[in-house]
């Protein structure tokens, strides 16, 4: 959602040019603070008080919309955002977020309301980068190439995607006897996923020199691709080298020219260089019974978005272990791992030397090495599918109703991981019917063993 914090100038002008005051402004401020930790009922209420304080400033309807919208309440939000849209029919931002609400239960009157929004702000960052979601999540990827918007400060942040500054490379000219700089951006799963189109550009262009930019964290787990001389892997934070053109890892994907069907396939440079570090991995904790050992991620940064929509309840994560013949092993990281600590947990799941919290000090090398030595992995959208995904070991993926794009909103399989078996929210944050349907997936793959 577009959420204006930003929308109201300091010396408080409101849209209809009275007066702001003072409190709702800082209340506007508090609601965007409340909306970044999902509290969505108190961002709601900040909101509705600056609303009867300034019945007539659009932007605290926008704000408001976008939270609804957020918090699930579809038909509160489109009201709220609607009585925006009769006061200004043009504002653009209003109309974007309607988009989004709407998207979430009518695609294509939510595509109208896009063009209607962007014939206003054509240009609007923001609501491009959104609509490409939207139409990507519903398996129309010919605007994938609308992730251009994400170079530009105001789509994203440039913590996520850093400066490139080369001559951009159009996807089409010789690369041939030049350097090529790419720069790796958004998450490591992102990361991990769009690495293949790396190898396939060095496959296609023999003699041209890549440079490719990534982290301390990332960059040993693609090891390999400075290994086989794909690239050459370069560290964060150091000046930039020479290079005749650059281009985002993202993009690389646009001139492939991949659809639903048609996606190249992982080099398995991943599970080449993780296989050798899994052998060698000491202090793998054997199950008390015969068990499935199966790894389980719950939640993702929480400082993504839409991390509170594809985030599994962790009670529902840990009643996996109900069956005697499944031992768990956390592989989540971060804030997330200290969820087993507060229903104490431990007992219920493998969470101590090399897993859980202990996975955030070590290289994603070594994360692999561990899955390596699991027999299956269940997991939220985040960095453990598509690293599961590389390395080819059996993954449930249990996602949201509005999930990241490249998942669509169909099937259970998808062609980015042929290893990874999707299971979809049938209602939005209702994870019970997704749990009963892996554990009943678990129990089929016990007795595939047994057999």
């Amino acid at each position: 959602m577009v959420f204006p914090e930003d929308g109201l100038p300091n010396n408080g002008d409101g849209d209809d040019g009275s007066r702001v005051s003072q409190i709702a402004i800082d209340l506007n401020s508090y609601a965007a603070q409340c909306a970044e930790h999902y509290n969505f009922a108190s961002a709601a209420t900040a909101l509705r008080k600056c609303i009867a304080m300034h019945p007539k400033c659009e932007n605290f309807y926008v704000s408001l919309g976008g939270i609804l919208g957020d918090a699930n309440k579809i038909p509160e939000a489109i009201s709220v955002l609607e009585k925006c849209l009769e006061m200004n029919p043009r504002n653009a931002k209003a109309l974007g977020n309607l988009a989004m609400v709407t998207a979430k239960i009518d695609y294509e009157k939510s595509m109208e309301i896009f063009a209607r929004a962007l014939k206003f702000a054509p240009r609007d960052v923001g609501i491009l980068w959104n609509r490409a979601c939207v139409k990507g999540s519903h398996g129309d990827w010919s605007v994938i190439d609308q992730y251009e918007h994400h170079r530009t400060k105001q789509a994203m942040g440039v913590d996520l995607f850093k400066n490139c500054p080369f001559p951009y490379w159009n996807g089409k000219d010789d690369l041939n006897g030049k350097t090529l700089y790419v720069q790796f951006d958004q998450g490591i799963g992102d990361r991990v996923l769009y690495s293949r189109f790396v190898y396939y550009l060095k496959q296609q262009y023999p003699d041209c020199t890549i440079l490719a930019s990534g982290n301390e964290r990332t960059n040993c787990l693609l090891w390999g691709f400075q290994a086989e001389g794909i690239c050459t892997l370069l560290p964060e934070k150091i000046p930039f080298p020479k290079a005749d053109v650059g281009v985002y890892a993202t993009e690389l994907a646009v001139f492939e020219g991949i659809t639903p069907d048609h996606v190249p396939p992982d080099p398995g440079l991943i599970l080449r260089y993780a296989r050798p570090m899994a052998k060698q991995m000491p202090g793998m904790p054997v199950p008390v019974l015969r068990a499935l050992k199966v790894g389980v991620c719950w939640t993702g940064n929480p400082q993504m978005p839409k991390n509170h929509e594809r985030s599994i309840p962790f009670d529902l994560i840990v009643s996996l272990a109900e069956n005697p013949q499944v031992a768990l092993y956390s592989l989540q990281a971060g804030e997330g791992a200290k969820d087993i600590e507060r229903i104490g947990a431990h007992g219920l799941i493998h969470s101590g030397f090399g897993f859980g919290a202990d996975l955030e000090q070590k290289s994603l090398s070594y994360t692999a090495a561990r899955i390596l030595n699991l027999d299956l992995v269940v997991t939220c959208c985040t960095s453990i599918a598509h690293l599961a995904g590389a390395l080819g070991v059996p993954t449930l993926l249990m996602l949201c109703t509005d999930p990241y794009w490249l998942w669509t909103r169909t099937g259970n399989k998808t062609n980015w991981y042929p290893s990874v078996e999707i299971f979809r929210q049938t209602k939005m944050y209702e994870w019970n019917p997704v749990i009963v349907a892996v554990k009943q997936r678990l129990r089929e793959k016990i007795l595939q063993e047994v057999q």
